[in-house]
Order: C-alpha cells, then sequence, then structure tokens
C-alpha cells in the first residue's frame, strides 16, 4: 500500500501521514483505532508493542 492510498482510506494528506512516520507529528488516539482497524491489528498490542520498545 502506498502512502497516498493508506492516506485516502484514512482521510487525511499524503503529507500528515509522511509526517506522522518520520516522527514530525503523531497520530491522535481515534487515528490509531483507525489505523489498527484498517491493518486488523488490536489496539491493545499495538500500544504494549509501542510501550516495550519505549522502555
Amino acid at each position: 500500500m502506498t502512502q497516498e492510498e493508506l492516506a485516502g482510506e484514512l482521510n487525511v494528506t499524503r503529507q500528515a501521514l509522511s509526517n506522522w512516520e518520520r516522527d514530525v507529528n503523531e497520530p491522535d488516539l481515534n487515528m490509531l483505532k483507525k489505523i489498527c482497524f484498517l491493518f486488523g491489528v488490536n489496539m491493545d498490542d499495538f500500544a504494549k508493542e509501542v510501550i516495550t520498545k519505549m522502555e
């Protein structure tokens, strides 16, 4: 999936998506839910993975 396709699915600009990928900005919680749903990832599992990487 390209940035353009993913941005379209999430109803955001490609630039917004690019900024998230480059840690310029972060998506809000509702957007994270949409991303998890789109990729079939459980939100709890995603959060645990992020926390583990931060430790």
